[in-house]
C-alpha cells in the first residue's frame, strides 16, 4: 500500500504505531511542493487501506508557522488520543515539538490550549525530541537532544516532563527540563526509550568526535535521577544503539549498527533490565549480522518463536528483514539464508516500523519512492497482499562499482535509445549516447569512472520500455 499526500509532494515515514484494534498510524513529513516540510500522518485500517472516516480522508498535515517540521515518535494515551513528538524550526532554531490529536485527527485544544507545544531549552540552537513515554499519571516523559551555543560544540541529552495538559511541568528539574551532560565535547545522543514501571530506560550512543563511539542504555526515575548506566562497544567498532524492545522473558533486546571504518553493519544486543549482557545470547550478548552492504539496524519485533530485525540498506536503498531464533542464531530456513529483501521494484525504500500480526504474518511500515508504504509479509513464504512487484531479472554488477558497470539479461532491449544516470535527489548526473557505452547481446557495459563516489540511479531507456538500477559508486 502506497500513500502520497499530493502528486508533487515528497513524503517520508519516520515512525508508526499499531492500535490494539489493528489499525496503524504512520507518521513522518511531507515536503509541500517539494520545499516546505510539514508533519504528516496517515491512518490505516487493519487491511492496509486508508481509514477515510478520520482525519482528512485518512491523512492529515500539521500546518504550523515554523518549518521544517520532523516527526520522531508516536504514542497513544489511555483515552485514545495520539501524542506526537519531534521538532519544528522557528527562524534559525529547532524547537522541541509536541502535539496531541483527537481520534478524528483534529488538534486537541486541551493540550497547551492550541493542541501543540514548541519550546526551547534556554539558548540552545538545536532542540529535538527523540522519544517519549506516557506515564500512568498522564504526564509525558520525553528524552531529546540539544546543541548548546554556550559550551564546546557538542550535543547533550535533555529530559523533558510535560503535564497531561501539555505544558512544561514546573515541579520537574529546571522548570520541566533537565540537561544531562557527561563530558564537554562529547555528543550524548538518545535514540529510544521504554517504560519500566514508573521509570524510563533510554538507549543511544556517546560520540567523542575523535573516532570512539559507544552505545549506552541507562535508567532514570521520574525525578530525572540516573539510576544506572551501561556502555557497550562491539570489538572496538563504533557502536550505535538505535532501538530496543522489552521481551516476554523480561529482558531487553536492542539493535543498531557498528562502523568498522569502511562499512556499517547491524547488530543485536540482549541485556537484562539492569543492563547486564546475557552471555548465552549470541557472542556474549551480541549478534553481528555479516553483510557486504552498508546496513543499519532499525526496528525489532518479537514473535512466539523468533526475533525479527528490520534493517535499512544505505547503498541500494532497500529494506532487509532478518529472522533469528531466540538464542541469537540466524534462522537460515527463512527466505534466503535468513534474510528477506523488501524491494519495491528498484524504488528507494526505507523501513520505519515492524509489527507481528500473529502466526507467520508481519507488517512493515516505511517509505517507498517518496510515498508512505506498508508491506505485509508472510514469514514462511514471501511478501503478500500489498502488491509489491517482483524484482526484474536483469542484474547489474559489480555493485558497488568503481570502473565498469555491466548490466546483463536485457535481451528484450533491441534498440537502446539512451542511458541516464541520476543522483538520489533526482538531478541528472550524466546522459550517455550510444557511442559512450558498449552494447552486445544481453549485456551493456557502462563506464562509471567519471562519477564521484555515492549512490546513483541508472535508467536504460528503449523505444518500448525502461529499466532502473540502483548503484553505489566507490573509488
Amino acid at each position: 500500500m502506497l500513500t502520497n499526500f499530493a502528486s508533487n509532494y515528497d513524503d517520508r515515514a519516520s515512525c508508526s504505531i499499531r492500535k490494539p484494534n489493528g489499525e496503524i498510524i504512520v507518521g513522518g513529513y511531507t515536503k509541500v511542493n517539494g520545499s516546505v516540510q510539514r508533519i504528516a500522518l496517515a491512518h490505516y485500517k487493519p487491511n492496509g487501506q486508508l481509514n477515510t472516516t478520520v482525519m482528512n480522508g485518512g491523512k492529515v498535515i500539521l500546518t504550523l508557522a515554523g518549518t521544517p517540521q520532523t516527526l520522531q515518535h508516536l504514542k497513544w494515551t489511555a483515552n485514545g488520543k495520539l501524542v506526537v513528538g519531534g521538532y519544528i524550526r522557528f527562524i534559525t532554531n529547532d524547537h522541541f515539538l509536541f502535539a496531541r490529536y483527537n481520534a478524528n485527527g483534529s488538534l486537541d485544544p486541551g493540550f497547551n490550549s492550541y493542541g501543540w507545544l514548541g519550546t526551547l531549552y534556554h539558548e540552545s540552537e538545536i532542540d529535538e525530541v527523540r522519544s517519549f513515554e506516557i506515564l500512568p499519571s498522564g504526564k509525558i516523559f520525553a528524552v531529546g537532544v540539544i546543541n548548546p551555543v554556550y559550551v564546546v560544540p557538542s550535543k547533550n541529552m535533555v529530559l523533558i516532563m510535560l503535564t497531561p495538559e501539555g505544558i512544561l511541568d514546573s515541579t520537574f528539574a529546571d522548570n520541566g527540563m533537565k540537561e544531562i551532560k557527561f563530558v564537554n565535547g562529547v555528543d550524548d545522543i538518545p535514540m529510544c526509550s521504554l517504560l519500566s514501571g514508573s521509570e524510563m530506560l533510554i538507549g543511544g550512543y556517546f560520540d567523542d568526535q575523535h573516532g570512539d563511539v559507544e552505545g549506552f542504555i541507562m535508567k532514570v526515575n521520574q525525578n530525572g535521577t540516573i539510576l544506572w548506566i551501561q556502555t557497550y562497544q562491539l570489538q572496538g567498532y563504533k557502536t550505535y544503539i538505535t532501538n530496543m524492545i522489552k521481551l516476554t522473558d523480561g529482558n531487553l533486546l536492542a539493535c543498531g549498527f557498528c562502523d568498522d571504518g569502511s562499512n556499517t553493519f547491524p547488530f543485536l544486543l540482549k541485556v537484562t533490565t539492569a543492563g547486564d549482557t546475557i552471555e548465552e545470547f549470541g557472542d556474549n550478548g551480541f549478534v553481528i549480522i555479516d553483510t557486504n552492504l552498508s546496513t543499519r539496524g532499525a526496528k525489532l519485533v518479537e514473535t512466539d518463536d523468533s526475533y525479527y530485525l528490520l534493517a535499512n540498506v544505505i547503498g541500494p536503498f532497500n529494506i532487509e528483514l532478518y529472522r533469528f531464533f531466540k538464542n541469537g542464531d540466524p534462522n537460515t530456513a527463512f527466505a534466503e539464508n535468513g534474510v528477506m529483501e523488501l524491494d519495491n521494484n528498484n524504488k528507494v525504500d526505507d523501513g520505519s516500523g515492524i509489527y507481528w500480526l500473529g502466526g507467520d504474518t508481519l507488517l512493515v511500515t516505511g517509505t517507498s519512492n517518496n510515498d508512505f508504504a506498508l508491506w505485509k509479509v508472510n514469514a514462511c513464504t514471501e511478501i503478500t497482499g500489498i502488491q509489491i512487484p517482483s524484482k526484474p531479472e536483469p542484474k547489474a554488477f559489480p555493485n558497488p562499482v568503481s570502473d565498469l558497470l555491466t548490466i546483463q539479461g536485457i535481451e528484450d532491449f533491441h534498440d537502446v535509445d539512451r542511458i541516464e544516470i541520476f543522483r538520489t535527489d533526482g538531478s541528472l548526473a550524466w546522459s550517455l549516447t550510444p557511442g559512450n557505452y558498449h552494447h552486445t547481446g544481453d549485456r551493456i557495459t557502462i563506464p562509471m569512472n567519471f562519477l564521484n563516489p555515492g549512490a546513483y540511479i541508472v535508467k536504460i531507456q528503449s523505444e518500448e520500455k525502461q529499466r532502473i538500477f540502483k548503484i553505489v559508486k566507490v573509488e
